[in-house]
């Protein structure tokens, strides 16, 4: 398995910033375990470095903290702070007026801990950093303190960190990597699960799709077990209505006033708790397209958290069974529909790496007195013209015939205001020979999960 995955764009340009010849100060933030630390870990190899961690502990914890990275920056022992301002004044004299990077990961904890850092910090950066040779960076989980700092016009940091990076899952192409021994088939199933976290990544490491999922989420004491929970305790309060919300959402509600009323909290609240669920990648709204009804359906977006609450949670008394393949073959309908849904994303993706789109999102609407969907709309222009994009995304064990084609065809009918229609069909197991004789003469594209990543 490869140490260090992806991130290439990242490392370029914290290159670029490291390269210039003044100070420069850089905001790196977004979600736990995606990776920040590691990136940071990989862009400072070979760079004089001083790494500080903040911790949710006092300031007196950190200053402490503080004292010792300078010390195993320095080699030498250091004498402890009174103060933060003792703490930059010896960070400045261990830099020696030399080319050095200065990291405060977990920045959100130091300024819990003592929130007048960020006028000290501001102090330093206008004045101290000018006679430096110092790339400053700040990292930090908590995305919405991170920005609210950098961001925030009456906060002292404001206009400071004109630097920013907000860092993003990685692609599936990224992540088959920790996979090397698995099938495209379990890697897809995975990223259907994981997302683009490495670190889960890291932990689902069997050499197949059954086996990662008992191992990491089945097992006693399984390392994925309570994480969903944990990222709803570590990130949102009152956690218990949060989870409540996105239980709701969960088992099949995505408009406002329905997932409210199975949540026993006011259309206000429910609306202020899912705009914080979107604000942090969470949850997120589903952009209608066509003549799509305009009132936003909400579902979940983070793949863990769906794919917990969607199937293990709702298992939870299976899971004191021994007999974990059993529990496995009990749920595994359960996993194939998530993976069914969760496939729509992966497409998606797709879409948008492979073409140029000015818009995308969903249809859904009313056809022969049923509710129906079309799993991607999508507006492409190639340069000239634009066409509309029609997908229907299957993750089936058996190749795709014409079925699937004539529900997209009939469907597409219902669409009003979307001009210069194509068809397009993704399959997980490929299609059958007749269908592809039939596309190939008739303008239909047909992408196989083969097709998708060869």
């Amino acid at each position: 398995m490869c140490e260090f995955i992806g991130r290439r764009p990242e490392l370029n340009n914290l290159e670029n910033l490291y390269s210039k010849p003044n100070s420069e100060t850089c905001a790196i933030y977004g979600r736990r375990r995606i990776g920040k630390t590691s990136l940071l870990n990989e862009f400072c190899k070979n760079k004089r470095t001083i790494f500080i961690a903040s911790t949710e502990g006092s300031e007196l914890m950190n200053l402490e903290g503080i004292r010792r990275s300078i010390s195993e920056f320095t080699k030498k022992d250091t004498k402890s702070f009174a103060n933060f301002f003792e703490a930059l004044d010896a960070i400045k004299e261990a830099c020696n007026n030399k080319k050095t990077v200065l990291i405060i990961d977990e920045y959100p904890y130091l300024v819990k801990s003592a929130p007048h850092i960020s006028s000290i910090l501001q102090h330093f950066i206008d004045h101290d950093m000018k006679k430096m040779d110092l790339f400053l960076i700040l990292c930090g989980s908590s995305i919405r303190t991170m920005t609210d700092e950098i961001d925030g016009h009456d906060k002292p940091l404001f206009g400071r960190f004109l630097h920013r990076m907000k860092i993003r899952p990685l692609s599936y192409k990224e992540c088959k990597e920790f996979h090397p021994r698995m099938s495209e088939e379990d890697n897809m199933s995975l990223y259907l699960i994981a997302g683009g976290v490495p670190l889960y990544h890291k932990i689902l490491s069997d050499d197949n799709f059954k086996e990662c999922i008992i191992n990491s989420f089945l097992e006693t004491y399984a390392p994925l077990s309570d994480e969903a929970s944990g990222i709803v305790e570590r990130e949102l309060s009152p956690s218990g209505t949060y989870k409540t919300i996105i239980s709701t959402i969960a088992e099949g509600s995505s408009r406002l006033k329905e997932i409210a009323e199975k949540s026993s909290v006011s259309e206000a609240i429910c609306s202020r708790y899912l705009n914080n669920m979107e604000f942090l990648d969470l949850v997120e709204r589903i952009n209608p397209m066509g003549n799509a009804p305009k009132k936003p359906l909400f579902r979940i977006k983070d793949n863990l958290l769906r794919f917990y609450y969607s199937v293990i949670n709702g298992n939870a008394s299976l899971l004191h069974n021994d007999n974990k393949d059993a529990i496995y073959d009990r749920i595994k309908h359960q996993i194939d529909t998530y993976l069914g849904h969760a496939f729509e994303d992966a497409c998606s993706e797709y879409v948008q790496a492979n073409y140029i789109c000015k818009d995308i999102g969903k249809w859904w609407g009313r056809a022969e007195d049923e509710d129906v969907d079309i799993d991607i709309v999508a507006i492409i222009t190639n340069g000239h013209d634009d066409y509309t994009l029609f997908a229907e995304c299957k993750y089936r064990t058996k190749p795709i015939g014409f079925e699937s084609l004539n529900t997209l065809e009939n469907r597409s009918t219902y669409v009003k205001g979307l001009m210069n229609v194509k068809l397009f069909i993704f399959s997980k197991s490929g299609f059958t020979d007749d269908l592809k004789e039939y596309a190939e003469k008739n303008d239909v594209t047909l992408i196989s999960l083969h097709d998708m990543y060869s």
